[in-house]
């Protein structure tokens, strides 16, 4: 291939591998979004930022928990324990919240896929919930090949 001008980088094929539940190994063919370093960078630095603030605020959450717990046990007055109530409706709430945070990373990198089905928010669910940290690993694989570590992603190159 020759370089004649310096142009925006065309979307390209990004291959994740995974498996299904009886083991054998599925490839799901994205198309990824064309972009330089530069365009990249941002998106990648916010994403990062913004899952270590999740783990800091999930790591101050269990640092106070344990402070209270450990105060309870100080005071050497018996408690009774507390029963546990699961509330269905935001348990399923809260697991639309994760899949809707999860295909926002998907759409960080594609714009797409080569499956019959269209590429929608409700279809990326479905995949995500059949193929959990599908989202996790082509961002990966994509952050790799965006910034060039392609060694590895040989086998996902057209």
């Amino acid at each position: 291939m020759k370089l004649t001008t310096l142009t925006k980088p065309a979307n390209f094929p990004l291959e994740i591998k995974t498996h299904n539940l009886s083991g054998d190994e599925v490839t799901i063919p994205f198309i990824a979004i064309g972009r330089t370093l530069r365009d990249w960078m941002p998106i990648a630095l916010k994403r990062i930022e913004a899952e270590a603030n999740e783990r800091l605020d999930v790591s101050e959450k269990t640092q106070k928990a344990i402070a209270a717990a450990e105060t309870d046990a100080a005071s050497e007055k018996p408690k009774k324990a507390k029963r546990i109530s699961l509330d269905l409706a935001d348990a399923a709430k809260n697991q639309e919240d994760a899949l809707d945070k999860a295909v926002a990373k998907v759409r960080e990198f594609a714009s797409g896929w080569d499956l019959e089905d269209e590429f929608t928010d409700e279809k990326i669910k479905e995949l995500i919930a059949m193929f959990p940290g599908i989202q996790g690993d082509g961002w990966e694989e994509y952050d790799a090949r965006i910034k060039g570590n392609r060694a590895k992603n040989l086998k996902t190159l057209p």
